[in-house]
């Protein structure tokens, strides 16, 4: 929410807030929907501002997140006489979901209970697939197939007992991933605390995320030739 409000200011900000159909959420770590209450909030002022009460955002999570969003909502529900308009569904493998054009298929990985990836099919047919946090165990590869973006958990440098034990991935494994599904260009987030960074330049189409990244299909290529000439 403050990263919209910095980038884009008030107004624009406002706009889209105002302007959100989904937030789909890959597990109940807190650390992936830490922030969630306040953004429904901020949509909630922003609709009570203009007087609108026809945008609901449809919020897909699993049943934990679920109660503790709702529990929190009544709260401020209370304490500040707002309406918030979200409508909490269960994320189904099974049944994949439209909305504006754009259909979301979630996909179950290894990680937590209940924990899932996604990958979102968009009205010119490019895909782009997020792992969440996960285990590389094909179980996302077979389920995605193929995609032209994605998006991949990159918590830890090298390879290490760790990635079975807490259930992650690795630099090598995220690279290797990006190769079986042909993926044209790779996001990587989630870093370890001891994540030790590398040189991605030999792969120009694979960067680091950052604060305020920003994309369109039509602007893609130039960040990735401006992120890659810049020398750290």
């Amino acid at each position: 929410l403050e990263q919209i409000q910095r980038k884009f200011g008030p107004q624009t900000s406002e706009f889209i807030i105002k302007n959100i159909k989904c937030i789909w959420i890959s597990h109940h770590h807190f650390d992936h929907y830490f922030g969630l209450v306040d953004l429904l909030f901020k949509h909630a002022q922003v609709l009570k501002k203009y007087d609108i009460n026809d945008q609901t955002i449809s919020l897909f999570c699993d049943s934990f997140i679920t109660q503790i969003i709702e529990e929190k909502v009544k709260l401020y529900e209370k304490d500040e006489n707002l309406s918030f308009h979200y409508k909490a569904f269960e994320r189904n493998a099974e049944s994949p979901v439209e909305i504006c054009g754009v259909t979301i298929e979630s996909i179950p990985t290894t990680h937590c209970e209940s924990s899932m990836s996604c990958v979102i099919t968009f009205s010119n047919g490019k895909r782009l697939a997020y792992t969440g946090d996960m285990l590389n165990d094909k179980k996302f590869e077979n389920g995605v197939k193929h995609c032209d973006y994605l998006i991949s958990e990159t918590t830890y440098s090298e390879p290490t007992s760790k990635t079975a034990q807490y259930n992650h991935m690795d630099y090598d494994s995220v690279m290797q991933l990006k190769k079986n599904l042909g993926a044209e260009y790779l996001f990587m987030t989630h870093f370890g605390s001891a994540y030790q960074f590398r040189e991605v330049s030999p792969d120009p189409t694979s960067i680091y995320v950052f604060d305020y990244l920003y994309l369109t299909d039509d602007t893609i290529h130039d960040i990735f030739d401006i992120v890659h000439s810049v020398i750290i």
